[in-house]
């Protein structure tokens, strides 16, 4: 057992993009997904390889914001990341299409672009809580927010929707 630690070097072209990490997840086997303040990395166990993503370069996913912090996969495989006062991008694998989830957004206005976590349930709901403004539930089925801003609205929503038990 060997313990390795990754820093931030600005002469070395594969490492990681910041010391500055807020969550690591394996949604392949062997790949880990590292959320940073600059950055998605996506660190290849078997080859010792860092592929950084960013909102603009290279390898590009448009993000909200390179400040990632969490992340989290949906039943359909998509991976929703939080960003530093700018909301939610949800972005799809498969396509490289992005969604956005901010607090002024068409697609899914959310309570509060300072989201401080974020989970994807077993129904297709994913759950946003904003600092100090309550939480936001999306239905990845029919593309609905829900807000506990008005709980009357979002309680009977999320019941319509038979996806959470009455």
């Amino acid at each position: 057992n060997k313990i390795t630690n990754f820093h931030f070097d600005s002469l070395n072209a594969n490492c990681i993009s910041s010391d500055i990490v807020s969550s690591i997840r394996e949604y392949e086997p062997g790949k880990l997904y590292i959320t940073t303040a600059d950055g998605l990395n996506i660190y290849d166990k078997k080859s010792g390889q860092f592929t950084v993503y960013r909102k603009i370069g290279k390898n590009s996913i448009p993000f909200l914001s390179d400040n990632i912090r969490q992340m989290t996969r949906d039943t359909r495989g998509h991976i929703w990341f939080t960003h530093l006062n700018a909301g939610v991008t949800e972005y799809d694998p498969k396509t490289g299409k992005c969604n956005y989830y901010a607090q002024n957004s068409d697609k899914g206005k959310l309570n509060s672009n300072n989201v401080k976590a974020i989970f994807a349930d077993s129904k297709g709901l994913v759950w946003i809580s904003c600092w100090n403004a309550g939480v936001n539930v999306i239905d990845t089925k029919n593309g609905k927010t829900y807000s506990s801003d008005d709980s009357i609205c979002f309680i009977k929503g999320l019941k319509e929707s038979s996806l959470v038990s009455q």
